[in-house]
């Protein structure tokens, strides 16, 4: 008998039929896009702290629908209520790219694609245990070894991993790629902290 021990939840949801998605991308040209240092040859509406585009910009119906959705991946890998506490637009430009990162003083972490063409960059989630089999001598991808998995982009997609994982998009074909992103945390530690 063989166990898959300690697996990673990442979750996909179409939110094509419930978001008016012209007016997400009106939104999206005027949330303040300038440069950001994770971005090249992008720009974003990240302004650091718990500033949050999703109220800022008044797109209800999307920040509705992350929250089922974020209940749902909770309610899956049983995990406490998970809150929004900030999000951000980016547009990456063509042979753009986001640089590897991670959402630190996060639970939850996630990307929307209000807009998609056949030439975005796909989100490249690394594997988390890749740092730990520094010895393993891989002959083939397997869902045990593979260093690092490809999530495409579709309109209306929107995808939502543990914070804790490196994630980066590599060179942009498209003319523009858009998402909308966000970080949460768990309503026991926004309840410690406010006491």
């Amino acid at each position: 008998m063989m166990h898959k021990l300690f697996p990673t939840l990442v979750a996909e949801y179409d939110l094509s039929d419930k978001i008016d998605n012209d007016l997400v991308m009106k939104k999206i040209s005027i949330s303040g896009l300038q440069m950001h240092g994770t971005l090249n040859k992008g720009v974003s509406s990240y302004m650091g702290g718990y500033d949050c585009a999703l109220t800022r910009l008044a797109m209800t119906d999307l920040q509705n629908a992350i929250k089922e959705c974020l209940d749902d991946y909770c309610k899956e890998a049983g995990l406490e209520e998970n809150v929004i506490v900030n999000s951000w637009c980016n547009v990456l430009k063509e042979g753009g790219s986001v640089k590897r990162h991670r959402h630190d003083k996060s639970v939850l972490s996630g990307a929307y694609y209000p807009s998609s063409d056949p030439d975005d960059c796909p989100l490249l989630i690394e594997n988390p245990t890749q740092i730990l089999k520094m010895t393993e001598t891989k002959m083939y991808d397997t869902e045990y070894n593979v260093s690092a998995i490809g999530v495409p982009t579709s309109k209306g997609k929107l995808v939502i991993w543990p914070s804790y994982l490196y994630h980066e998009t590599q060179k942009n074909s498209s003319e523009e790629r858009f998402t909308i992103s966000f970080n949460t945390l768990d309503k026991s530690y926004l309840n410690a902290i406010r006491n």
